[in-house]
């Protein structure tokens, strides 16, 4: 494992510095968890792209999520458990992406395991997805269920999860009461976008045509239907302004599940990115993998496929057809694509 708790020391200063900013804060519970990243997953570079930290703060039901990057402290996610809601927020615009909060339901009680993380005696218990299992160690002393995760009947103090295929460890640290502006948690007088998708126009893609695609690259070459015939096309639609940070962690992701499939020469991946040409450049380059197309104009391609709610994976098999759209970043969207993927690769796919 690597503990990534070698921040420089102003970051944690100025992270507070900006959340503490703001009209007559209240002093609620902070967690301060610290990131570990397992070593064997982790690819050269992507270290830049996960956090160094993680704060949460906890007022009545509500948490409310901050990480600090190498980069930048990024914008924040707001829990609501109760409502099955979670809102990825921007403070410089006071836009608020409202998600479902759909945490993983196998969870297993390990009996007679317990742990003291952060001074509070903890349990653990097992999550199971379709492709991984995940340890959480959680408390009942603060009052609260809550994990990014799971449903478990206390509040996470460690755990384990994926970020852009990299499993990440959070464990607590620290914890102390701060000063938090309350307005942080209600999103009053904030611009609340409903994320949701549209759950029976996307099921009913399924199976049908894929519009036939001809786009620019990011390297300046044209990418139509003869450079994809007989190619199982795994598409990725991020919109960077939805999350924090939103296009490293995006080019991280589809770059590791490229890498995965580097020696399958009848695959290929499409990352569709709404960003600039030089920031792109600057985390792609202009031709990453033997298996990764950049798109240079993403608007284009998402029209053409009628994508409108983002992130959005879409895998399309060797006869064209889509069998595979994933609306949303869920615990087990990379079982799901990797699942997909792999059946459109096999000789019976139709």
């Amino acid at each position: 494992m690597i503990n990534r708790r070698y921040r420089a020391a102003y970051l944690p200063a100025l992270f507070l510095l900006l959340w503490s900013t703001g009209a007559a804060a209240q002093h609620v519970l902070v967690v301060e968890y610290a990131v570990q990243v397992e070593e064997d997953t982790l690819y050269p570079g992507e270290e830049l792209l996960l956090p160094v930290q993680v704060l949460m703060a906890v007022k009545d039901d509500k948490v409310l999520l901050r990480g600090i990057w190498p980069y930048t402290s990024g914008t924040y996610q707001l829990y609501m458990p109760t409502e099955r809601a979670e809102y990825h927020c921007d403070p410089e615009d006071e836009t608020a992406f409202k998600l479902q909060f759909q945490p993983g339901k196998n969870v297993f009680p390990v009996a007679g395991v317990t742990d003291t993380i952060a001074g509070f005696a903890c349990r653990k218990a097992l999550v199971v997805s379709a492709s991984d299992t995940f340890p959480v160690y959680y408390t009942e002393a603060i009052g609260m269920n809550f994990c990014q995760i799971a449903e478990v009947p206390g509040f996470a103090l460690r755990y384990t999860k994926r970020i852009a295929g990299v499993r990440v460890t959070y464990e607590a640290v620290n914890y102390r009461m701060e000063a938090v502006p309350p307005h942080l948690f209600t999103l009053q007088a904030w611009k609340i976008v409903d994320h949701r998708f549209d759950e029976p126009a996307i099921a009913a893609r399924i199976g049908r045509k894929a519009p036939a695609i001809k786009t620019q690259l990011l390297n300046g070459k044209t990418f139509g239907p003869e450079d994809y015939k007989d190619k199982v096309l795994v598409i990725n639609f991020h919109r960077t302004e939805l999350a924090a940070p939103q296009l490293p962690r995006a080019a991280s992701w589809i770059g590791a599940l490229a890498r995965r499939y580097e020696n399958k020469s009848g695959v290929l991946f499409l990352s569709a990115n709404f960003e600039n040409e030089d920031m792109l450049r600057k985390l792609f380059g202009a031709e990453p993998s033997r298996r990764l197309r950049i798109v240079r104009h993403a608007e284009t391609l998402a029209e053409a496929f009628q994508v409108k709610t983002f992130p959005a994976t879409i895998v399309v098999n060797k006869k064209g057809k889509i069998t595979l759209w994933a609306a949303e970043h869920s615990l087990d969207i990379d079982a799901r694509l990797t699942e997909a993927i792999d059946l459109a690769l096999s000789a019976g796919q139709r």
